[in-house]
């Protein structure tokens, strides 16, 4: 019932009980954290692309190394190990972040908050892909949709890698398979960019045909990092070393963030 045809039927004569009644019924009904089931994720799988075999080199995306090294640098060399809790996420240099975390932690006044940001910088690609394809409601509530992340990941990516088996794909490229539906479905983090992603880079649909330039722009639109200034430099390293061209991606980021 509309709060204001609540008034109107109790004739203006609404005390604070009644008022704290409604109030608590509407907040209990209202769905805070939802989630989709796995027939409806395995449906959104399916428009995009029942499977992806990658028999041939062209059918591959041309780089994914310019993808990974801003999202997951350890996404082919875990092997079954879906979230941050392996030794192959939490090596030297995630470890040297985490002691940086823990002393902000102990200097911030806000510690929820700070907590908060941390957890949404740590999720490997299958998480963010489980997320996005099964999270309806409730994004910014981070330790729901972290614990969400952690506990279902495995038995989602195990039951996608017995279908993509019994489509009888290589299951060997089962890697390329997460990683070409994470490009084809991945939000941008501002919305209103995802048009200008497909006027600018093409649309999503021939994501194996981006030129590594285009893969890198996209990579950053994912987590905002387009709209950052001086962007480049953060990633300069990289860049040089997968031989990225530099006015290329200039001219992209510029175009992105018209």
């Amino acid at each position: 019932m509309d709060f204001k045809l609540f008034c109107k039927h109790s004739k203006n004569n609404i005390n604070d009980n009644q008022l704290y009644f409604y109030l608590g019924c509407k907040n209990s009904a209202s769905e805070k954290f939802k989630i989709a089931s796995f027939d409806e994720i395995k449906e959104k799988i399916d428009n995009i692309e029942k499977y992806r075999p990658f028999s041939e080199r062209e059918d591959e995306i041309c780089a994914p190394e310019c993808v990974l090294f801003i999202e997951d640098k350890n996404f082919f060399n875990r092997g079954n190990r879906y979230t941050f809790f392996n030794r192959f996420y939490l090596q030297d240099s995630y470890r040297r972040k985490l002691k940086k975390l823990f002393f902000r932690f102990l200097r911030s006044e806000n510690k929820t908050n700070c907590i908060d940001k941390a957890l949404r910088g740590y999720s490997t690609i299958e998480m963010q892909f489980l997320r996005t394809l099964s999270i309806k409601n409730g994004y910014n509530y981070v330790f729901r949709r972290k614990a969400y992340e952690i506990i279902y990941s495995r038995l989602f990516l195990r039951n996608l890698k017995i279908y993509y088996k019994k489509c009888n794909c290589d299951i060997r490229c089962f890697k390329d398979y997460i990683l070409y539906l994470y490009l084809r479905c991945a939000p941008c983090l501002n919305k209103g960019q995802e048009e200008r992603v497909n006027s600018v880079l093409g649309y999503r649909k021939k994501i194996e045909i981006y030129s590594k330039e285009k893969l890198f722009a996209l990579t950053l639109c994912f987590s905002g990092k387009i709209e950052w200034p001086n962007v480049l430099n953060l990633y300069s390293e990289s860049i040089k070393e997968y031989d990225l061209d530099i006015s290329e991606l200039e001219n992209l980021i510029s175009q992105l963030n018209e």
